[in-house]
């Protein structure tokens, strides 16, 4: 989002005014790893962990603000960790 009080603001269709707004949208491929494993705390009950780890690859993107002149690059490369715990119970 652009507000400017010079109208140079440039929307997506590559006209000035004094604001824009627009959103972009980028895929993004990554490969997980994870492991996990179960305790048996009782006959019937059982506990779990397990952990996830994911990469994305890069992705770039070049914002323009006025002109050519005036533009930017922003890259970035996400990764995800999580983890869960969980108690279950066999029937």
């Amino acid at each position: 989002t652009c507000n400017a009080d010079d109208n140079n603001c440039l929307s997506p269709g590559g006209s000035l005014g004094e604001n824009a707004a627009f959103t972009t949208n980028k895929t993004i491929n990554g490969i997980g790893y994870g492991i996990g494993g179960k305790y048996q705390i009782t006959k019937d009950i059982y506990g779990a962990l397990d952990f996830l780890y994911v990469d994305y690859s890069k992705a770039s993107q070049t914002l323009t603000w006025y002109s050519s002149s005036y533009s930017t690059n922003a890259g970035f490369k996400p990764q995800q960790v999580m983890g869960f715990i969980s108690i279950g119970y066999r029937f």
